[in-house]
């Protein structure tokens, strides 16, 4: 499907009017598989007056608007840790470096993972591509580049909002809470926010 905005043979049809529906049809179809590159293609051929600048903040836009689930959900993760993340506190609290930091890596590869099936399941390649896979890993890695980056921010607002209380540790090993704490909210977020959407 993506030929229909990268192949040349199809440039004369991506100029008619009656294709801007179906390349903004396109386009949802590309974000639904974390495919941004693809979108802002879409964008550009769907504007006659192209502004680079502009279309990549509008593909950047829409790529998280598209997920607006996600972030909620995510949000929703970082909350949990409070009734569900007694044993990944409990890790920052004795300073179990070795536990955190693979309690850590088990929520990010796990989320990675889960990603990556998700969007395995969703794409067709076409035989003996040869960018199959970095297509894939590329637009998995901005997706949970991305996704880690809001759920670490969202950590720390959390981590500040109750530094007066017992519910975060405190001291030198506060960092250490942070870490697992971003695991955590991240594998549950991501899981909540994608399970059950539609294609």
């Amino acid at each position: 499907m993506v030929q229909l905005v990268k192949a040349p043979e199809f440039s004369s049809i991506r100029k008619q009017d009656d294709a801007r529906q179906v390349l903004d049809e396109m386009k949802r179809w590309c974000l639904n598989r974390y495919d941004a590159y693809h979108a802002l293609q879409c964008n550009r051929e769907m504007n006659p007056s192209w502004n680079p600048g502009a279309g990549i903040f509008k593909t950047a836009r829409e790529y998280t608007s598209h997920f607006a689930r996600v972030w909620l959900a995510l949000l929703i993760g970082v909350i949990f840790m409070f009734d569900f993340g007694d044993p990944w506190t409990e890790l920052a609290e004795i300073g179990d470096v070795g536990g955190v930091i693979f309690a850590f890596v088990f929520g990010v590869a796990g989320t990675f993972f889960y990603v990556w099936i998700d969007l395995r399941k969703r794409t067709v390649h076409l035989k003996n591509d040869p960018f199959g896979w970095i297509s894939t890993f590329g637009r998995v890695f901005l997706f949970l580049g991305v996704t880690f980056i809001y759920t670490g921010l969202m950590v720390c607002l959390f981590w500040y909002m109750f530094s007066s209380t017992d519910q975060v540790v405190h001291g030198e090993y506060a960092p250490l809470h942070l870490l697992s704490w971003t695991g955590f909210a991240l594998f549950v977020g991501v899981f909540l926010g994608l399970i059950g959407r539609e294609d």
